[in-house]
């Protein structure tokens, strides 16, 4: 927030050899990434869920009905972290 409110647009994070195994070294941040990445969030789990649903029809198709699936918008980490029980329920 504070390199926002300063026009900073790009920050440095710096990240040791356990990383990435190639020794310490500094990122480079573009913050627009970030805000990007971080509102594709709901597109990514339709795109799971679509794939599933598709590789569902294809199992069917073939005749295996021994496989289960699980629903991404169900079964979350903030699903999991706020109601556990009804997660694991879920399952």
């Amino acid at each position: 927030m504070k390199a926002m409110t300063e026009c900073n647009f790009m920050q440095g994070a710096k990240i040791g050899d356990e990383d990435f195994f190639r020794g310490e070294a500094i990122i480079w941040i573009d913050w627009e990434e970030v805000y990007q990445l971080y509102h594709q969030d709901a597109l990514d789990i339709s795109m799971t869920a679509l794939w599933l649903l598709m590789e569902i029809q294809t199992c069917r198709k073939k005749g295996y009905y021994h496989i289960g699936f699980v629903d991404p918008q169900v079964v979350n980490c903030k699903n999991l972290l706020s109601n556990h029980a009804e997660t694991f329920k879920n399952l």
